[in-house]
């Protein structure tokens, strides 16, 4: 069965599309439409996303960022587990981030393959927005 979720507007590459209609099924969503193509019946049995004040919300992608190179009080170098990695990610997350390529700054080739195990230990993780590494640094001149 699909849930049509209305009361927001949408914000991506071709601007602000306003009164829009998510429709979901399964938890994968199925359906991005004007709410004036949505018949009576289906937005009398909509959920309703507007703001407490009764506006339409705002609904966007989230950000990726391909720099970042800390959060969460750590820099990337500083990450000893993958605990740490999802503290410096989830700082990022409350911000909007989705998608995310830590930086380590310049370090030593032992630092490199260090930090590269341990990212490789997270980004297959759907649930974890590191994506993968960005490299700063003379060691990775040839």
């Amino acid at each position: 069965m699909t849930q049509d979720f209305i009361g927001f507007d949408i914000l991506d590459g071709d601007g602000r599309r306003p009164d829009m209609v998510i429709q979901v099924m399964s938890g994968q969503i199925t359906g991005l439409v004007s709410r004036a193509k949505l018949s009576v019946e289906a937005q009398a049995t909509a959920t309703d996303l507007r703001t407490s004040d009764g506006n339409r919300a705002l609904i966007f992608p989230g950000f990726t960022d391909v720099q970042a190179n800390g959060g969460g009080g750590l820099m990337l170098g500083d990450c000893q587990n993958v605990h740490d990695l999802g503290i410096l990610a989830g700082a990022h997350r409350l911000l909007g981030t989705t998608h995310l390529l830590p930086t380590l700054i310049s370090d030593t080739p032992a630092q490199i393959r260090r930090i590269g195990d341990l990212i490789a230990q997270v980004v297959t993780d759907p649930a974890q927005p590191i994506r993968g590494l960005h490299l700063e640094g003379p060691h990775l001149a040839v």
